[in-house]
């Protein structure tokens, strides 16, 4: 049985991760504050760590850095969760001390937690090598991009301004050079000037949807060789089959892992049509 450490000072709330963590099979131990969450970590690695940032007597952040200081410990998964935004200075700090993920509160249920511990679990090991954590998390081998010189270019679409700071801050931490705009119309205009070697297109947008610029996308005898990655908050299966359709090669449902999108970015950037 899998074991997760709730690191949450919110006694409700940490009841709440608790049991819907529990009705899925997880064994579960809850620490209210930090140095509680570092004595149950001393007593032996969980499968996951799940970290509030704002903990009384050791901080959160005090906490990831005992977290990669110790062999034992440091390719431990820890999934931070905060009411901080995404690219807050905490949210950065968080970031350099080792997280392996970020989750802010206010986006996501029990539910949408429970399935991003499931896939932590699902794709990391324990027995990775440990990264240096001041870096950004590893992506996959460079062999995959087929640029012959020059940085990445990346464009971002999304109307969300806490959405586009992530991805933002994220990319450009993975050496890409990064361009963001907050409307389908606006998004192909930039194309023409631009010339990304990837866009990572938001689904519901004003002016023109994400899904009506792929389609125009599709179209353009230049812009049809740039691999998209759809991201949407809807989860409607006919709107995924759209976006398949019109050229996405991948599609991420809201909220997704921003590692994950940053690999995906690493393996299809420069790829030929």
């Amino acid at each position: 049985m899998q074991r997760i450490l709730i690191a949450e000072d919110d006694q409700f709330l940490a009841n709440v991760y608790r049991e819907k963590f529990e009705e899925e099979g997880y064994k579960t131990d809850v620490a209210l504050n930090g140095r509680i969450a570092i004595e149950l970590l001393q007593s032996g690695p969980p499968a996951l760590v799940l970290l509030d940032l704002m903990l009384p007597e050791v901080d959160g952040i005090s906490v990831l850095r005992f977290i990669r200081s110790e062999e034992s410990l440091r390719g431990l998964p820890v999934m931070v969760l905060s009411n901080s935004s995404y690219f807050s200075g905490l949210a950065r700090s968080a970031w350099n001390a080792g997280a392996t993920s970020f989750l802010n509160k206010g986006d996501c249920g029990p539910k949408v937690l429970l399935e991003e511990v499931k896939r932590l679990l699902a794709n990391v090991s324990l027995e990775k090598v440990p990264r240096d954590w001041n870096t950004p998390p590893p992506l996959p081998p460079r062999a995959f991009i087929k640029r012959a010189k020059g940085p990445i270019r990346v464009l971002v679409v999304d109307d969300d301004k806490v959405i586009q700071g992530v991805l933002g801050f994220l990319m450009e931490q993975a050496g890409y050079v990064v361009r963001s705009v907050f409307n389908g119309r606006r998004a192909l205009e930039m194309a023409e000037d631009y010339a990304p070697d990837i866009m990572v297109l938001d689904g519901m947008m004003p002016e023109l949807d994400g899904f009506e610029v792929l389609k125009i996308w599709q179209r353009h005898p230049r812009l049809a060789r740039i691999p998209v990655i759809m991201l949407s908050a809807a989860k409607e299966e006919l709107k995924n089959a759209n976006a398949m359709g019109a050229g996405a090669v991948e599609y991420l449902t809201k909220p997704f892992s921003p590692e994950k999108l940053v690999a995906l970015v690493n393996q299809y950037v420069g790829q030929d049509a």
